[in-house]
């Protein structure tokens, strides 16, 4: 028998713990306890007490010490190659009817579908024989620019001999949004819904201003959040807060005003991490809160009346880049990996129109190059509550010089033992994950 890579043992203030990553297992221990798994001395205790050790899976046979990890890496091999289920992220518009500075668009030219592209991804659906099931998802730009678009290619889907649509989200910057709008989500039983506020109204209208040099746009949105409540009332509608370093303060203020206007709904709010890379695209540069500093920010969030958990969550997450049954499909068709390529030449994996892949070694890198699967984090201790970090930083990491930190801030002992003693793990620790920059 062997002590687990997931079971921790530490001790603070004369009192003696175990943590399991795997089952979230948190107990205070006796000294003995402590001492004979941390010296692997336990050979001698009764059946009993081993069998209870084996059952929470704190000691195991040797051969068994890896299996979480084939297990998970099983696990997203079945779901990642699964030819009868597709993830369809479709950009109708790289337009916006925005000028934040700091946006990539405004540098492109944006483009929108014709009827023709329409067709070619309805023929390219209709045509996969081995297509049962779709989950789909508008993106941008700003998707609701292309809402004649969106409408057509609905109605394209739910034609006779379609595969099943299991899922339906947007991702928005919820301007547009309209009793129009919002009654045809309604009926095609869109099931969730992403604004995004980039902090609380003063830094918020500072970056997202209308084109024409209007007044920003905070009052514009949360009275369209108003209508989503109204005529919409069963939709999850997931606000996410941009924070960095300068502004992480917003993310208090926003969560608890949305709070206050609206009571027992279904509208949240979640704070969501800006990732600022420096010029050459290696590494993250201030303001950015880098994964080490998450924890640190979550102290200063409870101290502020936020009811955040510091207590570990299990996260089996996966990542698009990994699957080949997962695709972006730009507005004339072309086909990326990620979200953070929208609009890159450079990072076209292929066309609806042409089911060879147009760049093998960009896709099969990020396919099976920057996966979690790898010695490193087969070793770690955390994998059950970290699940490898963001694929997009490990390639960089792997092939473009990268030196972006992927892993669990819980990696670090010290911080694990920490959250873990103060971590109110009685609060529910699950949390939303990032979908887009």
């Amino acid at each position: 028998m062997n002590l687990s890579l997931y079971t921790h043992l530490f001790s603070a203030n004369g009192r003696y713990y175990l943590f399991n990553s795997l089952t979230l297992l948190f107990a205070e221990i006796s000294e003995e306890l402590y001492c004979r798994l941390g010296d692997g001395s336990y050979a001698d205790y009764s059946e009993e007490i081993l069998n209870e050790l084996r059952e929470q899976q704190i000691i195991m046979e040797k051969e068994r010490l890896y299996d979480y990890y084939y297990g998970r890496l099983t696990q997203s091999l079945r779901k990642h190659f699964n030819p009868n289920v597709l993830s369809l992220i479709l950009v109708p518009t790289t337009g916006c009817n925005l000028a934040c500075p700091y946006c990539f668009e405004p540098k492109k030219n944006p483009r929108t579908m014709t009827d023709e592209t329409i067709g070619d991804l309805l023929d390219s659906i209709k045509n996969n024989v081995n297509l049962k099931e779709i989950r789909l998802s508008w993106y941008g730009g700003e998707p609701l620019m292309a809402f004649p678009q969106i409408k057509k290619i609905w109605d394209g889907l739910n034609q006779d001999g379609m595969p099943k649509i299991i899922s339906h989200s947007i991702v928005t910057n919820g301007v547009l949004l309209d009793e129009e709008k919002i009654r045809f989500f309604k009926e095609a039983k869109l099931d969730s819904m992403q604004i995004t506020l980039d902090g609380a109204k003063e830094r918020h209208d500072s970056l997202r201003c209308f084109k024409n040099g209007g007044a920003g746009t905070y009052n514009c949105i949360l009275a369209n959040i108003d209508k989503v409540v109204e005529i919409y009332p069963e939709l999850p509608l997931n606000i996410r807060v941009n924070i960095d370093h300068e502004n992480w303060k917003d993310y208090v203020t926003v969560k608890k005003m949305l709070a206050e206007r609206y009571p027992n709904s279904k509208v949240g709010a979640y704070e969501g991490y800006l990732r600022i890379d420096n010029a050459d695209k290696t590494q993250l540069c201030h303001p950015s809160i880098s994964k080490k500093e998450h924890l640190d920010m979550i102290r200063k969030f409870r101290a502020s009346g936020i009811k955040e958990s510091l207590f570990p969550s299990m996260t089996e997450r996966g990542c698009m880049m990994q699957s080949d049954n997962a695709i972006i499909v730009g507005p004339e068709g072309e086909i990326y990996k990620c979200w953070n390529d929208v609009s890159d030449p450079d990072r076209v994996t292929g066309h609806i129109k042409n089911p060879k892949i147009g760049n093998p070694s960009l896709q099969l890198r990020y396919m099976h190059g920057c996966t979690p699967f790898n010695a490193e984090c087969r070793e770690c201790g955390v994998f059950p509550i970290c699940d490898g970090g963001c694929c997009l930083q490990r390639y960089r990491n792997m092939y473009e010089g990268g030196n972006y930190d992927v892993c669990s801030p819980y990696k670090d002992k010290e911080k694990l033992k920490e959250a873990l003693l103060n971590g109110d793990f009685n609060l529910d620790s699950s949390k939303r994950e990032e979908t887009a920059q």
